[in-house]
């Protein structure tokens, strides 16, 4: 009986030793996987950051572009109102120099 006793311990030993070794492999595996999430989390948060800072920069562009559109507008109005004028004082031009018998 002393024998079966011997080896009894010894299996409760070994099954202690088991399950020892099985919690600090389901405790590391459970540090892991939440590592893994906060990674996840991080990773997700820093996305966002970036998508906002992407809109903010796609919004400003557009601005940009607007108003260079409205300036280049305003531009070619101006010109083909110089344009005009030129005209204008070229034609008077010829009427004065034909009256003063240049032409």
């Amino acid at each position: 009986m002393h024998h079966a006793a011997h080896i009894s311990a010894d299996v409760a030993n070994r099954g202690a030793t088991i399950f020892g070794a099985l919690q600090l492999s389901i405790a590391g595996y459970r540090e892991q996987e939440a590592r893994r999430r906060r990674d996840g989390i991080c990773a997700v948060a820093d996305l966002e950051m970036r998508l906002t800072e992407s809109r903010q920069i796609e919004a400003e562009a557009i601005d940009a572009a607007t108003a260079i559109s409205h300036e280049n507008d305003r531009l070619r109005r101006e010109l083909a109102a110089a344009q005009a004028q030129i005209a204008g004082l070229k034609s008077e031009a010829v009427a004065y120099a034909r009256m003063a018998g240049l032409i």
